[in-house]
């Protein structure tokens, strides 16, 4: 059973959504992030709310199920909240407050809905976490409650509920387990192909097959939200039907493919890119228990001869420049600010690849990054430098090529894209890697080898801005993306007139030399 996740709010393209789920036999479709994230995104906003309500309406008039999400607790009333802006999660009075709510939500906002699938992380109030929250229960014990109450404000209406795992460390995954078991059988679990966010090396999440009793859906990123967003060639063809082989062994039930980031009425989707399109290919058949050899096969006579081969290469130095030791890098795809790489390739706000594999190398690698030690930045810059090459060599081999088939304008510009994007982190590493050796007390790193690397960057962006001024990562224009949290720290400030050419790039970097040679 499949399950087809668009994330881009636009009409045209949901009714091709629509018509392909139907024609692949796919079971549901499910409305999340731009079209409805949190509840309140259609119950305080008539006009959005009519727009979804058609969708759903379209949904089950071609025989599909449809799902929405929502988030708990993200804005609940300032009668719940203490004096120091802290949930009560205690008060009895939540429950009548979820009841009235989901009662409007599915009987006058969304008739027809099948189920509403609950998160719990990423709004503002995280039952499973203690900082925002007053509760006299244990995180798992508050969890379960509020899953408990959900239950009971759908079940009067004929929605059912699914609740997703989605959690950030370690530990939480743990409390999740505790709290979800034990549920009613009619509730769904929907579990994350992995343990956290989308990373290509983490294992699988360690919650599928831990409810057998329960019906368990497994979400996986075809949109390739940190992969590219199908501006860059890249599919994981045999990590999908391996996870997949795994989690039917595990017992799962349904696969829910997110299809798209926002933008896939551009093109930037599963639908529309031919390495999109074998992944789908794959995910439905290994689904279904048939093999992905034939259907690759298949897929790669439609293309060019070698195609698959050319993709594999592809995928892999995409995952490379983005992941480099497996480390995360890139920000949503793009480029990341100082204060974005720094965070992200240790520590930060979520447990690190090792803490999920257990691999001691993935540990020496995000200690390596954290701690700089001698020959650490120059393999870094040797590492960045050789996928760049790599990048370059994959597009003049497609360049080469007399006949690339019916796709051969989607294969030549995603090949041309990732060169461009494997030079600009390539570029990118040589500031970065320059600045925390120098934060890192390397005394062989000048304060004038950091400015070069830094205007080199610079230089490489303002070319490659033009010919992909066109193109979208998280819905908005690669090089305008503003300035970035992970650096409100920083002495700095982007405004508008910035936004371009990776300006919020730039500064961040020089700030960070700033600051790496202020003692000089």
């Amino acid at each position: 059973m499949i399950h087809y996740l668009p994330l881009s709010m636009d009409a045209g393209y949901i009714d091709r959504t629509i018509a392909q789920a139907k024609q692949r036999g796919v079971r549901a479709i499910q409305f999340s992030h731009k079209l409805c994230h949190h509840a309140e995104d259609v119950l305080n906003n008539p006009e959005h709310a009519a727009q979804v309500a058609a969708m759903v309406q379209a949904v089950r008039a071609a025989g599909l199920e449809a799902w929405c999400w929502s988030h708990e607790f993200s804005a609940p009333p300032e009668e719940f909240l203490d004096a120091d802006k802290r949930l009560r999660c205690d008060d009895p009075g939540l429950a009548e407050h979820l009841q009235k709510r989901y009662a409007r939500l599915c009987t006058q906002v969304l008739p027809g809905l099948s189920g509403v699938i609950i998160t719990f992380a990423e709004c503002a109030y995280p039952v499973y976490q203690d900082h925002r929250v007053v509760s006299e229960y244990s995180r798992s014990e508050r969890t379960r409650r509020l899953i408990d109450q959900l239950y009971d404000a759908l079940k009067p209406h004929g929605v059912r509920l699914a609740v997703r795992d989605f959690v950030y460390r370690v530990d939480e995954v743990e409390a999740m387990g505790e709290a979800l078991a034990g549920l009613p059988e009619d509730v769904v679990i929907m579990s994350k192909a992995v343990p956290h966010d989308w990373h290509p090396d983490y294992p699988i999440n360690p919650l599928i097959g831990a409810f057998p009793r329960h019906e368990q859906w497994v979400e996986h990123d075809f949109g390739l939200e940190y992969e590219g967003q199908h501006l860059l060639p890249y599919a994981n063809v045999a990590t999908i039907s391996q996870r997949i082989e795994e989690e039917r062994r595990r017992g799962a039930a349904a696969w829910c493919l997110r299809l798209d980031r926002y933008t896939g009425q551009l093109g930037q989707s599963a639908l529309s890119t031919p390495w999109g399109d074998v992944m789908l290919r794959v995910a439905h058949a290994v689904a279904s228990g048939a093999s992905a050899s034939s259907v690759q096969h298949q897929w790669e006579h439609e293309h060019f001869p070698g195609a698959a081969a050319w993709l594999r290469e592809a995928t892999d130095c995409v995952r490379r420049t983005l992941f480099p030791r497996g480390q995360w890098y890139g920000n949503h795809s793009n480029i990341p600010t100082f204060g974005y790489a720094q965070t992200h390739l240790s520590g930060g706000n979520a447990d690190r690849l090792a803490a999920w594999s257990g691999d001691p190398a993935d540990a020496f690698n995000e200690q390596a990054m954290a701690q700089m030690p001698a020959g650490w930045r120059a393999i870094m810059v040797a590492e960045g430098d050789a996928e760049a090459r790599r990048a370059q060599a994959l597009a003049q081999f497609l360049e080469d090529q007399t006949d690339l088939g019916p796709a051969a304008e989607a294969w030549r510009s995603g090949a041309q894209r990732l060169q461009m994007w494997a030079g600009l982190l390539a570029a990118h590493r040589r500031a970065y890697f320059a600045i925390r050796a120098a934060e890192e007390g390397d005394t062989t790193v000048t304060s004038k080898d950091v400015t070069q690397a830094i205007d080199a960057f610079a230089e490489i962006a303002q070319a490659a801005s033009g010919p992909l001024q066109s193109c979208r990562l998280e819905g908005r224009r690669l090089d305008s993306q503003g300035s970035n949290s992970h650096d409100r720290f920083a002495p700095f400030t982007i405004d508008s007139d910035q936004r371009q050419d990776w300006a919020n790039v730039v500064v961040s970097l020089r700030s960070a030399a700033q600051r790496a040679f202020a003692k000089e």
